[in-house]
């Protein structure tokens, strides 16, 4: 089964022109920055390009041990294998359980995957809702105002919260993070400037730099400055 916003990226994956390789087209749903972003936003550390990875890298070993699978059933496995632990289950799983709710774990369990499992492709996507083959499960037991309802996810409304005095206060705190020696700022100002503008939606782009930037300096500067302290 899929996610709503997982749903959408598949479909769209499978509609994809021909000739162009799967492999080389689906990085997963946590896949944020293209490579050309990253090489210009990541400034050049040694020690850093040294363990640098692309993403065709990152999931080359997992297309290559499932080949003659559907690309459906292919695309599902990037997902279990990268956006499932290092992503959803590890954010808003944990955040869920911290106030005692259950999420997405339940679907986990070893038999309900074990069915999942053997869902045809065909019936694992349907034009004009997600999550078919649950909402038909689940129909007679659950109210149709419930079942029929769109997806409600959790995202949180980032696109706007850019556009007013919050943008600033993320860049500030970004800009006084101290990752100006992994992250080029003059980047990341260009990118709010251009959302803003209404050029793209860099919401994702920047949120992603600064919770990054959040760790940095709780992390690692903070550290930095209370050993300096002992030092003196």
């Amino acid at each position: 089964m899929f996610s709503g916003r997982c749903e959408k990226t598949v479909i769209i994956q499978l509609t994809y022109p021909r000739g162009v390789p799967l492999e080389d087209r689906f990085f997963g749903n946590a896949n944020i920055f293209s490579e050309g972003e990253k090489r210009s936003l990541v400034s050049f550390h040694p020690d850093l390009y040294k363990y640098w990875e692309t993403t065709t890298e990152i999931t080359k070993p997992i297309y290559a041990g499932h080949k003659g699978l559907k690309d459906v059933t292919r695309m599902q496995l990037i997902d279990l294998n990268l956006w499932l632990p290092g992503d959803i289950l590890m954010k808003a799983d944990k955040m869920s359980m911290a106030h005692s709710l259950e999420v997405r774990v339940p679907f986990l369990d070893k038999e309900v995957f074990e069915i999942a499992q053997k869902i045809p492709a065909s019936l694992l996507l349907a034009i004009g809702t997600t999550k078919y083959i649950l909402r038909k499960a689940l129909e007679g037991i659950v109210p149709h105002s419930v079942l029929g309802r769109p997806k409600l996810g959790f995202p949180v409304p980032l696109k706007k919260w850019l556009l007013t005095p919050m943008g600033d206060t993320i860049l500030q705190q970004i800009t006084e993070s101290g990752v100006d020696q992994w992250i080029q700022l003059n980047v990341v100002k260009e990118m709010l400037k251009q959302h803003r503008m209404g050029t793209a939606d860099y919401s994702r782009k920047i949120w992603t730099i600064y919770i990054f930037s959040l760790w940095h300096s709780m992390y690692i500067k903070q550290s930095i400055f209370r050993q300096a302290l002992v030092n003196s």
